[in-house]
């Protein structure tokens, strides 16, 4: 399949890239590592008249800590996969990077890229349970929103005017434990069905003091399972916790139109093991 025809814009900073995007408004796209909006195009599902290309604007591919660990928009998953510091400090992080493609698919897509292309069962679901922030410049400037408020709908995520620079992530509580699974479906673009992110905090006693359930492809956008959230928040682990939660999970699932009752089981198998291999990882 050939693309269909585009003008190339090559900015030098952030801020010419934000005057493409005012000039040319509702006729652009971004493009960082193109893995999938190249392949969106090919399929006609976006049409663009121009791409706005990120690569020749300078330190936008990082990872750095400092308390907090700040992800420039440009770094490829394989840098978050493999880089010591973040299976260290934030493994749930290079765990979900992992299960995204091959390795050359790994080495050309970025972490900016997968969001704002709202891929659902990617890395916003565990850099939702991180409570992740993003850094957005636009035309009134910079501002940093909650990663949970940048998705607005299918496909859909806030201000197309704006760019989106640093991911920027807490370190995780004390006595933590984490996981991330997905299941794919066998398709030719390998699209996830469903994935489930986890963060379990215990306290000294054994009890759950925090939890954190972040879950893609079973709902318009991504989401936290917030009242399985609370349902295990302050509770031990005893029988039939796991499988009362992953009930619960279940049934705050809104999936799309496809595969909607498998998707709805696969995601309580998920959760449940999730919850079981995030127990075992308990720092």
């Amino acid at each position: 399949m050939s693309l269909p025809k585009f003008e190339y814009l090559e900015p030098k900073t952030v801020e010419e890239a934000c005057s493409f995007l005012s000039m040319y408004k509702g006729e652009t796209a971004l493009l960082a590592g193109g893995t999938t909006l190249l392949e969106r195009m090919k399929r006609r599902r976006v049409m663009p008249r121009y791409l706005i290309g990120l690569k020749n604007i300078s330190h936008l591919d990082y990872i750095e800590y400092n308390q907090v660990l700040r992800i420039g928009t440009l770094t490829t998953l394989r840098d978050i996969a493999v880089s010591p510091l973040i299976q260290e400090k934030f493994d749930l992080l290079s765990e979900a990077a992992r299960f995204i493609g091959g390795v050359q698919i790994q080495n050309m897509a970025t972490v900016g890229g997968n969001l704002c292309n709202v891929l659902p069962a990617d890395m916003a679901p565990p850099l939702m349970v991180l409570g992740a922030r993003l850094r957005l410049v636009g035309p009134q400037g910079e501002r940093s929103v909650a990663i949970e408020d940048f998705f607005t709908g299918p496909s859909k995520r806030v201000r197309k005017d704006e760019v989106l620079t640093e991911i920027q992530v807490p370190s995780p509580p004390p006595r933590s434990g984490s996981s991330y699974l997905r299941l794919n479906m066998r398709t030719e673009e390998d699209l996830p069905l469903v994935g489930v992110a986890l963060l379990l905090t215990q306290d000294a006693n054994g009890i759950f003091s925090e939890v954190k359930i972040g879950l893609g492809s079973v709902s318009p956008t991504p989401m936290r399972a917030k009242k399985t959230e609370e349902f295990l928040k302050g509770k031990k682990m005893e029988e039939g916790l796991l499988e009362e939660a992953a009930k619960l999970a279940v049934e705050e699932t809104r999936p799309p139109t496809a595969k909607v009752e498998y998707r709805k089981e696969v995601t309580g198998v998920l959760v449940k093991r999730a919850l079981a291999n995030a127990m075992g990882r308990i720092k």
